[in-house]
């Protein structure tokens, strides 16, 4: 947990595994204002991951896409942008 007690570090489960063979895969920092979360996507195929960090209480978040090879790396947007689902055209 951050210090502000949220959510600092981003695990992958898998169903069926104990919850303590849970891999980490993204860890944020210990700030007041930090905080991470995660979720995958399947529409449209592939499947993608994404990891989010916020930096400030004032919606600013940094965004992460995960690859299949478990890497992470920045997407190019604003602080301010919030990444949504949807099904397309």
């Amino acid at each position: 947990m951050t210090a502000s007690g949220y959510p600092r570090i981003v695990k992958l489960w898998k169903r069926g595994e104990p919850l303590s063979a849970a891999r980490v895969i993204y860890e944020g920092q210990n700030t007041r204002t930090s905080a991470c979360r995660a979720w995958c996507s399947t529409i449209p195929p592939p499947p993608s991951s994404w990891v989010q960090r916020d930096v400030s209480f004032l919606y600013r978040r940094i965004s992460r896409h995960r690859g299949p090879d478990g890497t992470t790396w920045q997407l190019p947007l604003p602080l301010g942008a919030d990444l949504k689902g949807g099904t397309g055209p």
